[in-house]
């Protein structure tokens, strides 16, 4: 399976976290796109104002997931082992996740970065905007 990260390119958390992810996606099974990409009438269910909120997971298989449901889609796809998708479904383990995720992203503004996708990339950002 491979998958697309749908992340929010004017974040500099997200961009950061992209970057971890594109050095350690050792199987290239992970394609990037800013959420900035998305155009209005949406993509996979995905409209802007939706991505702008969480990451999502797109995965070749039709499966969408958002939040720390795709953190783990994310890891189980990159490592090629479904123990972090399977662990991350389990009741309370799910909700703890969620919790966690929730306060990182309402957060992400006033936590370290790096310069925002859409900053160090702007040709990739603009053409939809």
């Amino acid at each position: 399976m491979k998958v697309t990260v749908i992340f929010d390119g004017e974040c500099g958390v997200c961009t950061r976290t992209i970057r971890f992810l594109r050095e350690h996606d050792k199987r290239h099974v992970l394609t990037f796109r800013p959420c900035q990409t998305i155009p209005d009438g949406g993509w996979h269910e995905i409209r802007p104002a939706d991505c702008a909120r969480a990451v999502w997971a797109v995965g070749d298989d039709g499966h969408i997931a958002y939040g720390s449901d795709a953190a783990f889609l994310i890891l189980a796809v990159m490592w090629n082992n479904w123990w972090p998708w399977r662990l991350g479904t389990l009741p309370g383990v799910r909700q703890v996740g969620q919790a966690v995720y929730r306060v990182i992203a309402n957060n992400r503004r006033r936590l370290p970065g790096d310069t925002p996708w859409c900053e160090q990339h702007p040709h990739e950002c603009e053409q939809y905007t």
